[in-house]
């Protein structure tokens, strides 16, 4: 509603009483379940749909769906899923990041499940709110055709 009046234009996330819904051309869309790009840009974040409903925002993991003609894993990150296009994952040498299903943890890449990577692979994060209260840690990752076999943290 703009000024009383229904924005037919308007396609987004809108919130009403408490829960946010997927507005289509002024509308919510109770039926739309599937990526959506609300920026209207090919090369940023997508924001998977449920029956009206953006995935909740805390969710991180691996969801299966189709995005770009593609239906596969996708890494979704903060509700959020970062999809860039471009080659498919198994032209990466390396995993760009982990994610997790019912099956396992598994190496992503474009946010999608990298199943032609395996090796050992070390990646060294962070845990805590700042810098100045976290601690460092290097996982170290067994990865066979994309799932990782084995993981081990080291605080440094």
């Amino acid at each position: 509603m703009n000024s009383g009046q229904v924005d037919f234009s308007f396609t987004g996330l809108k919130g009403y009483n408490g829960e946010t819904w997927y507005v289509e051309n002024g509308r919510v869309n109770f039926d739309k379940t599937g990526f959506v790009n609300l920026s209207g840009d090919t090369t940023t974040r997508y924001t998977y749909i449920q029956n009206g409903h953006p995935l909740p925002y805390g969710f991180s993991g691996l969801f299966y769906a189709e995005l770009d003609g593609k239906t596969t894993w996708w890494q979704i990150e903060e509700g959020h899923c970062d999809y860039y296009g471009g080659p498919e994952p198994s032209h990466y040498e390396r995993p760009e990041s982990f994610a997790a299903n019912e099956e396992g943890l598994w190496a992503t890449n474009n946010s999608q499940i990298s199943y032609g990577i395996t090796g050992v692979y070390k990646t060294i994060g962070r845990i805590g709110y700042s810098s100045s209260y976290s601690i460092e840690v290097e996982y170290t990752y067994n990865v066979v055709n994309g799932l990782v076999t084995e993981m081990q943290a080291v605080i440094l």
